[in-house]
């Protein structure tokens, strides 16, 4: 039997939690059987994070096309997939980010027949800052985005949902699609390096933007300072708000409590001597931190909101607390200071739960499963 061909559709603006999910998801496939080909829409001033992304893909063998995209170019963005779909042939074309669900709409039309398959990562970051997963707020918000998803959700095969709480914001905004959207977690691999030392710091990793709301992190641990807290925070990561980050620091005179580290891709050195990995976003669209922390045997702390209340079960592998209250969060951190057996026990079945739920091997099976039931 000939082997599957998928064709895979990305954008490509910087590298994160969806391009690091789609390099396995595409290394999972090849593993599995199937013959992966990429088209890559890159910006015109390619950075070197996406060169060095691009590369990596075809160390792997994976071959990947390039397509400067931008709002002038996208008739030609969309007539070089056209172009690839036909040369390629696929049995089914999968696209991941908003350009790359756009441009495909655009080649859907000269390419009725095919089978295409969209990963809905999330939503934007400005949406969720201020209406959290409120789709009665979508239309509003932004009016071309969502009557371009109203007809991709059409035109497309099958919608995978990176969390259930996007599915359900899918579902509530469109609900005629319910059958067509899958609940399908990333997943990451298992680090086979964790450690039962319960840590002597706090840690926070992840972009300095609005939506992660750090200056909630810096209010709650001078809290938990004031109660009698003795750990460090260390702070790994970089952004817009790192300015006013560095501010508040000083303001508190929390210099020698709180270090600010540059952003690395690699995190288990750090999250193995932590003891819990903190965060105070207002919403994620899955949380890939919380999942890495989970991999290496480290409780995770945050606000009860979504989805991070569904990688998170509450005081078994992490701690969840009532949305922006502060006082009680540095509670938890002194909670978790003068618990340090817990902490690891919470790590330990974190671990366990990452594994089941949250591992490559699921994401990729669950991935195939659905390529394999449109394909029947």
């Amino acid at each position: 039997m000939s082997r599957k061909k998928i064709l895979q559709i990305i954008c490509l603006k910087g590298i994160g939690g969806a391009e690091n999910h789609f390099a396995d998801l595409c290394t999972g496939l090849i593993k599995n059987e199937y013959q992966v080909q990429v088209v890559a829409l890159v910006p015109k001033s390619e950075n070197t994070q996406v060169t060095q992304y691009i590369s990596s893909l075809e160390s792997k063998g994976i071959v990947c096309q390039r397509v400067t995209y931008s709002f002038t170019r996208f008739p030609f963005t969309i007539r070089f997939i056209i172009k690839s779909i036909r040369s390629y042939n696929p049995d089914i074309v999968h696209s991941h980010l908003f350009p790359a669900d756009v441009a495909m709409l655009g080649a859907f039309i000269f390419s009725a027949n095919i089978l295409w398959i969209l990963s809905f990562h999330g939503l934007e970051e400005s949406f969720q800052l201020k209406y959290g997963f409120n789709a009665s707020k979508w239309q509003s918000f932004n009016p071309v985005r969502y009557y371009l998803y109203k007809l991709i959700f059409i035109k497309c095969s099958s919608i995978i949902a990176v969390s259930k709480a996007i599915s359900e914001f899918l579902i509530e905004s469109s609900p005629v699609y319910k059958k067509k959207i899958h609940t399908i977690y990333h997943g990451i691999k298992t680090s086979a390096d964790y450690s039962l030392n319960p840590g002597n710091y706090f840690l926070s990793a992840g972009r300095m933007v609005p939506i992660k709301r750090l200056h909630l992190l810096i209010d709650a641990f001078r809290i938990y300072k004031d109660i009698g807290g003795t750990l460090s925070l260390k702070i790994v990561g970089s952004g817009s708000e790192l300015n006013l980050i560095s501010d508040k620091i000083k303001q508190y005179s929390l210099e020698r409590e709180i270090t600010i580290l540059p952003f690395q891709h690699d995190l288990n050195i750090l999250l193995q001597s932590c003891r819990a990995l903190c965060i105070t976003s207002s919403s994620e669209g899955l949380g890939m931190s919380a999942i890495e922390a989970m991999s290496v045997g480290k409780p995770v702390i945050s606000f009860t909101v979504p989805a991070l209340n569904e990688i998170i079960i509450a005081d078994r592998t992490g701690i969840l607390i009532e949305n922006n209250n502060i006082e009680e969060y540095a509670r938890q951190l002194l909670f978790l200071e003068n618990n340090p057996d817990l902490a690891l026990e919470m790590g330990q079945q974190g671990r366990t739960r990452q594994k089941e739920t949250f591992g490559i091997n699921q994401m990729i099976s669950k991935t195939i499963l659905l390529y394999n039931s449109l394909l029947k």
